[in-house]
C-alpha cells in the first residue's frame, strides 16, 4: 500500500462533458488530470493510443454504459481519477470485444502510479459504482460536479475508519 500512501487520490468531475467522439472525450479529461498535476503531457497521447489499442468500453446490465481509461504508470506524477459524464453517449469499443461499438456516457480516467495503485481503484470503481446500477443511473442524470465528487470522496474513496 506504500504506492497509494506516497501519491494522495485526486478526484476530478467534468460533467456535462460535451464531446464528438471517444478520442475528443480521452484528450479533455486527460488535459485535465494533467492541468491538475496529475499526469505529465505525455499521458494526454498515451491514453489515446492505449484506447485504440485495449478499448475500455464496458458495457453494463442497464441502458448506460461506461468507460475504464488509463494510462502506463511512467506518464503519472501522482493518483487521480476524473469522471466524465458526457452529455451525449459517444462510441467506445467494447474491453471484452474490442471489434464492437458500445454508447458510453460516463467514463473514469484513471491515472495511477503504479499496478498496485490501478487494482485498488478499479476494485473501489467496479464493487462500489459499476455494480450498482442505482449509482449508474443517479450518475447519468446528475450535472452537479461539485455533488458527485462529494459522493465519491464520502462513500467510494473514503478512508477507511480507524
Amino acid at each position: 500500500m506504500a504506492e497509494l500512501q506516497r501519491s494522495e487520490c485526486r478526484f476530478l468531475v467534468s460533467a456535462p462533458l460535451e464531446a464528438v467522439d471517444r478520442e475528443q472525450v480521452l484528450q479533455q479529461l486527460a488535459i485535465s488530470l494533467q492541468e491538475s498535476g496529475c499526469v505529465k503531457p505525455s499521458y494526454v497521447q498515451a491514453v489515446i493510443e492505449r484506447e485504440r489499442d485495449y478499448p475500455t468500453g464496458v458495457q453494463l446490465e442497464g441502458p448506460i454504459n461506461v468507460a475504464l481509461a488509463h494510462a502506463g504508470p511512467e506518464h503519472v506524477l501522482k493518483n487521480g481519477i476524473i469522471l466524465g459524464i458526457l452529455a451525449e453517449a459517444v462510441p467506445f469499443y467494447k474491453m471484452n470485444e474490442p471489434q464492437n461499438l458500445i454508447p458510453v456516457q460516463i467514463v473514469f480516467m484513471l491515472a495511477t502510479v503504479s499496478p498496485v495503485a490501478i487494482a485498488f481503484y478499479m476494485d473501489k470503481l467496479i464493487n462500489e459504482v459499476l455494480m450498482k446500477s442505482d449509482v449508474i443511473a443517479w450518475l447519468a442524470n446528475t450535472k452537479n460536479a461539485e455533488t458527485i465528487k462529494m459522493f465519491f470522496e464520502s462513500e467510494v474513496f473514503a478512508a477507511p475508519a480507524e
